[in-house]
């Protein structure tokens, strides 16, 4: 995987991703931490480990970019052209779409309504 992906250093403010731009690479966080934006709206936090501009990427369609990833302070990043990993084996590819998929599911679920207000709602109901 190392092999196909490129390091990239960002400064404090940079701006490694702009709302609205089309691009495919996407981006895994090593050090640092980034904020990402849709329009003047903060949607997160991202630190080491996270990774971001994958959307482009899995929706196979239109590689737009859906909101600004920018730098909190300086950052050292991993940036992967998917088409690296096309032409990669077959394993490697699995496994990066797997992680994508793994983490999309994660950000839904934090974003989602706590599971308390969940169990509130079939509790009224099922009695």
């Amino acid at each position: 995987f190392l092999e196909i992906a490129e390091w990239q250093s960002v400064e404090p403010g940079e701006a490694v991703l702009n709302e609205g731009d089309v691009g495919m690479p996407f981006f895994i966080i090593l050090s640092g931490s980034l904020s990402v934006y849709k329009g003047d709206h903060k949607l997160a936090a991202l630190d080491r480990g996270d990774f971001f501009g994958e959307i482009a990427y899995l929706s196979g369609d239109e590689p737009f970019r859906t909101a600004r990833v920018e730098a909190n302070s300086t950052a050292e990043l991993l940036k992967i052209n998917p088409l690296d990993i096309e032409f990669s084996p077959v394993e490697l590819r699995l496994n990066v779409v797997e992680a994508l998929l793994r983490g999309q599911v994660r950000r839904s679920l934090v974003s989602s309504k706590p599971m308390s207000s969940l169990n509130d709602n079939s509790d009224s109901q099922g009695s």
